[in-house]
């Protein structure tokens, strides 16, 4: 299985998908069937490329079971007695 990832914004706005293949695409292919995607309009929302990538293409959208985030700085130990362990996210704050 092969992952390619597309995202928008940054900081606290940035947004990513990560789709999966089971055929390695290079880079410019992959490039390229976005831009089909996209088409003759400027922009696309994030969720329906992803959407048009699935159904044109073959790609699956993949969700991970969790994520764990460091805002800034190093990666650190989770506090385990600030854990939400029905959350798929989870930031793991400076200060804790």
């Amino acid at each position: 299985m092969y992952f390619y990832k597309i995202s928008e914004g940054c900081y606290d706005q940035y947004e990513s998908i990560t789709l999966m293949h089971e055929k390695e695409y290079p880079n410019i292919k992959f490039a390229i069937m976005y831009n089909t995607v996209i088409g003759k309009k400027d922009s696309l929302d994030l969720d329906e490329i992803a959407k048009q990538m699935v159904d044109r293409y073959g790609f699956k959208i993949v969700k991970p079971k969790i994520e764990i985030n460091t805002d800034y700085g190093w990666c650190k130990k989770v506090n385990l007695e600030k854990f939400d362990n029905d959350s798929e996210y989870h930031i793991v704050n400076w200060k804790d």
